[in-house]
């Protein structure tokens, strides 16, 4: 196989566009909201960087539209749960 410049991996090189592994870019304003009974008029749950990487959302191969919502779901928990570590509170 010819050595093709700038690919470190000829087999990506080659593969058709649609196979190749598209990256999500994080976006900044990732959030969620959240309506209960008890929230009924809603509440923004904002989604950290880390707590997406954590969860990997952007990484879905089955492309099945449930697992985003899951990840999603995973990443805000992730966040509240890192905002409550982060508080300097009593006790």
């Amino acid at each position: 196989m010819p050595r093709l410049r700038g690919f470190k991996d000829w087999r990506k090189a080659i593969r058709p566009p649609e196979r190749q592994r598209v990256i999500q870019k994080k976006d900044t304003d990732m959030h969620i909201k959240i309506f209960t009974g008890a929230l009924p008029d809603g509440a923004e749950t904002p989604i950290t960087g880390s707590a997406a990487s954590l969860v990997r959302m952007g990484f879905n191969p089955s492309k099945t539209p449930k697992v985003d919502k899951i990840k999603a779901l995973a990443a805000a928990l992730v966040s509240e749960c890192e905002e409550m570590r982060d508080e300097r509170g009593p006790g």
